[in-house]
C-alpha cells in the first residue's frame, strides 16, 4: 500500500476511535439507568439526550465523559457522574 494510503487508513481508523469513545457517555448512562431501576424493582428511568439520566421527568444524574489523545492513541479516558 502506498504511504499516502496507508496514512489515510491511519486517519480514517483514528477518527472512528474518537467516534466510538462519543458513545461512551450513553453507554455509561445506560448502565446507571439499569442500576437505578434494579435498586427500585421497576423501570422508571430514562435517558435524555446526550448525557441526563432523569427519573420521574426529573434529572437525576448527568455523565461527562473526557479523554486525552497523544496522537492517534488515547492516553486516558475519565468517566463521571454528577
Amino acid at each position: 500500500m502506498a504511504l499516502a494510503g496507508r496514512r489515510r487508513l491511519a486517519r480514517h481508523a483514528a477518527a472512528s476511535a474518537r467516534a466510538e469513545l462519543g458513545v461512551i457517555s450513553v453507554r455509561v448512562g445506560l448502565a446507571v439507568a439499569d442500576a437505578v431501576d434494579a435498586l427500585l424493582g421497576r423501570g422508571e428511568t430514562r435517558l435524555k439526550w446526550p448525557n441526563d439520566v432523569l427519573l420521574a421527568d426529573r434529572k437525576l444524574a448527568g455523565i461527562l465523559c473526557e479523554g486525552r489523545w497523544h496522537g492517534e492513541r488515547l492516553q486516558w479516558l475519565a468517566v463521571g457522574w454528577a
